[in-house]
């Protein structure tokens, strides 16, 4: 009952976004052809630190064993020994130290083309720096690597030509040159999940082919594939594939972002060749909203950074930014790499990589909804005051949102459609019990002496036969935005409107339901029977 499961066409590496056609083949015991049906799925294998996924082979066939041990007291004699050396020899522990070799702070550095730093030499004890520079143009900006901690302020170190800064080489008067990105490939699927196949079928010869499109994440995916015959015949297999480019960057972004934050958005840049590669990277902040990009307004003023990268190893690069306040809608960032054998230059690169996602800018702001009643019986003029409001002009951080005045003819009605919600109480405790019974006595009392709000009530639970699944209803269970055409179209397809929509039709339903004479009465009686059993022979409630 054994089925084998073999590989005709696999690849353990591959690159991402791209197309893979896969062949298995599906056999049984003793290598014969099958008719088999495959279970076939492959997800990002990272997620099995948290919990890990694997199929089990369904245990419907008995197994058979023997029961017999091997009793080893029966058939050896146990000795044992009691004697021991008489001198017990000390291990020694040794320490081995080195000096250093050279004091990092007095490192000489030069920049080369890219403005990067590299350590050249080591400053003599009492030395002093005459700010050795590589051979540069007159009218130079130097910055220093992105990855540095310190914050190097504005200073000459020469005769007025050479600026420190903080980012790449910039030639003053010379914009930098823009490299052409439209042939990089920006990675935007991160699907966790490639592709779920439940019902792969073998052809004539027991193969089974199938086709997918690998996400674009740079990670190691886990295949797996169940098989079964209708005689119950089971086979598993698994198997791990890694998408990868030779050049790779891999951002280190939050998950989220907040108004007035400062930070280093930091990507990791990795090398796979078997050569230094030297380029740049670039960082792109974009409005979700408007697809317009805010580099400016988040003080991203070194969009650019240089980098040389060994081969097979990994460098750090940042971009410093800062979050403007009163932004706090979606943004989309892009980072993009580009680079070409070190000495080789950045035209026509032969390596890049760009990675595009999006990330949330949260608000450091509570909405606060001040309410003044304004009640009016029958005709006149009365005058009120917004005392709050008024004084809101003396606050720094206030923002004003919205001003709303809500009217109603029957201010009775917000308690009619308040009686649904006691009603809907889980427990059973003596309070939760007494307030259904309330509530079923309020009804009462309203349908009672008022016949006519007792009509809306008909009609409200004859809509909601007609339509008992709560589609498309019409007529009065139609909540009031649904009724509005104008929003229906544009709104109803939105949170939270379409969320209010729903309550508000669902909220008629119920107290349709709730003034249901028969309903009413029957839970008017079991609510108070439940409360008398509930009642201590002193008279109080437990």
């Amino acid at each position: 009952k054994d089925l084998s499961i073999e590989y005709a066409t696999y690849r353990d590496k591959t690159l991402p976004g791209s197309e893979e056609k896969w062949k298995l083949k599906i056999s049984g015991y003793k290598n014969e052809k099958v008719a088999a049906e495959m279970l076939a799925s492959m997800y990002d294998a990272s997620l099995d630190q948290f919990y890990l996924h694997e199929w089990d082979e369904p245990d419907i066939w008995p197994n058979y064993y023997s029961s017999k041990t091997w009793n080893a007291s029966q058939n050896f004699v146990k000795v044992e020994s009691n004697l021991k050396p008489d001198v017990y020899l000390e291990s020694k522990y040794f320490e081995k130290t080195y000096d250093a070799f050279f004091d990092f702070s007095n490192r000489i550095t030069t920049v080369n083309a890219y403005g990067r730093y590299k350590i050249e030499g080591i400053r003599q004890q009492g030395e002093k720096d005459e700010g050795i520079v590589a051979p540069m143009p007159n009218k130079v900006v130097l910055r220093g690597m992105a990855s540095m901690q310190k914050e190097s302020k504005e200073k000459s170190l020469g005769n007025g030509d050479i600026f420190v800064l903080d980012s790449a080489v910039i030639a003053q008067g010379n914009p930098q040159t823009t490299i052409d990105n439209s042939a990089v490939q920006i990675r935007k699927n991160f699907n966790e999940t490639a592709f779920f196949f439940p019902d792969l079928k073998t052809d004539s010869n027991g193969a089974i082919e199938f086709s997918f499109t690998i996400p674009e994440a740079l990670t190691k995916w886990k295949f797996q594939a169940l098989a079964h015959t209708k005689e119950g015949a089971l086979g598993y297999s698994s198997k791990e594939i890694i998408t990868q480019k030779q050049l790779m960057v891999q951002p280190n972004a939050p998950r989220f972002l907040r108004e007035g934050d400062k930070m280093e958005f930091s990507t990791k840049i990795v090398n796979l060749t078997d050569k230094e590669l030297t380029g740049q990277a670039e960082l792109q902040l974009i409005d979700a909203t408007t697809n317009q990009p805010i580099d400016g307004w988040f003080n991203n003023m070194m969009p650019t950074q240089f980098f040389t990268v060994a081969a097979g190893q990994s460098e750090a690069v940042k971009f410093p930014i800062a979050v403007p306040y009163q932004f706090n809608k979606a943004l989309v960032w892009r980072i993009i790499a580009k680079a070409s054998p070190t000495g080789g230059g950045l035209e026509g690169a032969a390596f890049s990589d760009g990675e595009e996602n999006a990330m949330p800018v949260l608000t450091n702001r509570m909405l606060v909804t001040e309410t003044m009643p304004l009640p009016m019986r029958g005709t006149g003029t009365k005058s009120f005051s917004f005392d709050k409001l008024l004084k809101s002009g003396g606050s720094e951080s206030l923002q004003h949102y919205a001003l709303t005045v809500e009217y109603t003819s029957n201010p009775a009605w917000y308690a009619v459609q308040a009686l649904p919600y006691l009603m809907e109480y889980p427990y059973d405790c003596a309070e939760q019990t007494w307030n259904r019974y309330y509530a079923n006595s309020l009804a009462s009392f309203i349908a009672n002496s008022s016949p006519r709000i007792k009509q809306v009530f008909d009609k409200w639970a004859e809509s909601s036969k007609v339509s008992p699944t709560g589609g498309d209803l019409e007529g009065a269970l139609m909540s009031n935005l649904q009724k509005n055409e104008e929003l229906k179209a544009v709104l109803l397809e939105e949170t939270p409107w379409v969320l209010q929509a729903k309550s508000e039709t669902e909220q008629k339903k119920n107290i349709a339901l709730l003034f249901d004479m028969i309903r009413m009465s029957k839970e008017l009686n079991s609510s108070y029977d439940k409360l008398k059993q509930m009642q201590s022979s002193n008279g109080g409630f437990v």
